[in-house]
């Protein structure tokens, strides 16, 4: 028996309260534009999602796909990108 991490508590605090004090924190701080706390979400819940990944046990079905990657860690990764291009979309429009 290996000892596990409490990977929902990690989780919970990560992509609960963390993520809900930072985008309130960054939004309410700065002028408002549309789409920025979407943006932002994306980029932070993708990030927490890759640091909670490494904490958990990979489904059975799936396993490690590319070395230590899982579907959760590639799947989180592919959102952080969306939100990074989201993100660069939005101040190319609010620049013209």
């Amino acid at each position: 028996m290996m000892p596990r991490h409490p990977s929902q508590l990690y989780e919970a605090l990560l992509e609960g309260l963390i993520l809900f004090i930072l985008i309130n924190t960054i939004t309410l701080k700065q002028k408002y534009k549309v789409g920025l706390s979407s943006s932002l979400f994306l980029i932070f819940y993708g990030i927490f999602r890759i640091v909670a990944e490494q904490f958990r046990e990979p489904d059975s079905q799936l396993g490690y796909l590319f070395g230590n990657l899982s579907m959760g860690t590639i799947l989180s990764s592919i959102m952080v990108i969306s939100g990074f291009v989201f993100l660069i979309i939005l101040r190319k429009k609010n620049e013209s």
